[in-house]
């Protein structure tokens, strides 16, 4: 076997500790770059014509008659299902969307839409969307989202209107679970 030291032993530790700091930063930056990727795609829509413009950003508005824009989107997780996933207390982005995690370090995020249909989601551009039904909900799954362990999970509320529920973990599988559960979890408490 070969023993390290002296001056090499010293910087061999070195460079263990710089490992590890780099694994730390990138444990963090992973599901935060995944979760600022669903934003701009959540926040999208398609300019039909223009290649150029395909993913476009836009604001939410409250209006209509869906519910969604009277809702706190963190109360649509009771506080059962949260102690139930396993999740953190939520912690509220906007009036529109809410995250948490899981005890395995994945974020969870919650996004309402007034104004946004299930036809309007656009998806990322290695994404591959399902139709699938949430309880009596027409419903869409996309994975992978954002990033290649990303997942999000669409809820239509109204023809205008819709929830959806992003994951980003380790990996998709780990993602869409968890995703999944949060959705199932969310569904009878939408208006």
């Amino acid at each position: 076997m070969l023993e390290v030291c002296g001056p090499n032993k010293a910087a061999l530790g070195g460079f263990t500790e710089i490992r590890r700091v780099i694994m730390a930063v990138k444990s963090l930056l992973v599901p935060l770059v995944a979760a600022l990727g669903l934003l701009v795609v959540s926040c999208s829509h398609k300019v039909p014509g223009d290649a150029a413009n395909a993913v476009t950003a836009t604001s939410t508005t409250n209006g209509g008659g869906s519910g969604v824009d009277r809702v706190d989107p963190c109360s649509l997780l009771k506080s059962e299902d949260v102690s139930k996933l396993r999740l953190t207390s939520p912690e509220a982005l906007d009036s529109n969307s809410c995250q948490w995690r899981t005890a395995d370090r994945t974020l969870i995020r919650l996004n309402t839409y007034q104004d946004k249909s299930l036809a309007e989601l656009v998806p990322g551009p290695n994404s591959k969307i399902s139709d699938v039904r949430i309880a009596d909900r027409a419903a869409k799954v996309m994975k992978p989202a954002v990033s290649s362990t990303s997942c999000a999970y669409s809820v239509e509320v109204s023809e205008k209107s819709r929830v959806d529920v992003f994951a980003s973990g380790a990996t998709l599988d780990g993602a869409c679970a968890a995703a999944k559960s949060v959705t199932d979890a969310v569904e009878p408490n939408l208006p």
